[in-house]
C-alpha cells in the first residue's frame, strides 16, 4: 500500500464488532509496533478497520522473520517464515484462513515437510463453500487443481 498512514498499534482501538478504529473512524493504513530501542518489530495493513494486505515481523537484529497475507480479516495467500539467518523456514498457502498447502525446511535448507489439503479433509468442504461465496470478491490464490 503506497502512501498509507502509519500509526502506532497502541493508538488503535477495537470495537465490539472487531473493527479497528483510529480517532473514532475505521482505520485504513499501517499499524506499527516498535521495540524500546525504536527498531521496528511488526507492521500490519488495514483497510476500513479490517486487516487487509501484509503483516510483517522483524527480529531484534532487523531480519524479516514472518510475512502473512490477509484479505477481509482472514489469512488469504502466502504466509512465510524465515530463520534468523534469512533462510526459509516455512511457506503456507491459505484461502479464507484455511491452510491449503505447507512447506517446511530445516536449518540446512532441506525440505522436511510438504503437504496439500486433501479432498477428504473436513476443511475441504468448508473451503469449497467459501470459494463459491467469495471468489468473485476475493484476490485469487494460486491453485494447482485438486489437492494431491
Amino acid at each position: 500500500m503506497k502512501d498509507m498512514q502509519r500509526v502506532d498499534f497502541d493508538s488503535l482501538q477495537t470495537k465490539a464488532d472487531q473493527t479497528i478504529v483510529y480517532q473514532g473512524q475505521p482505520f485504513t493504513g499501517i499499524a506499527v509496533e516498535t521495540r524500546s530501542d525504536g527498531t521496528l518489530m511488526c507492521e500490519t495493513e488495514f483497510v476500513e478497520g479490517v486487516q487487509n494486505g501484509a503483516s510483517r515481523e522483524w527480529s531484534t537484529r532487523g531480519q524479516l522473520i514472518a510475512e502473512d497475507t490477509y484479505w477481509n480479516g482472514s489469512k488469504h495467500g502466502i504466509c512465510r517464515r524465515w530463520l534468523e539467518s534469512g533462510q526459509p523456514a516455512s511457506e503456507d498457502t491459505y484461502e479464507y484462513s484455511i491452510k491449503t498447502k505447507h512447506k517446511e525446511w530445516d536449518a540446512t535448507g532441506r525440505m522436511i515437510d510438504k503437504w496439500k489439503l486433501s479432498q477428504t479433509d473436513p476443511n475441504f468442504g468448508l473451503l469449497e463453500q467459501l470459494r463459491k461465496s467469495y471468489d468473485i470478491k476475493s484476490p485469487k490464490v494460486s491453485r494447482s487443481g485438486p489437492p494431491d
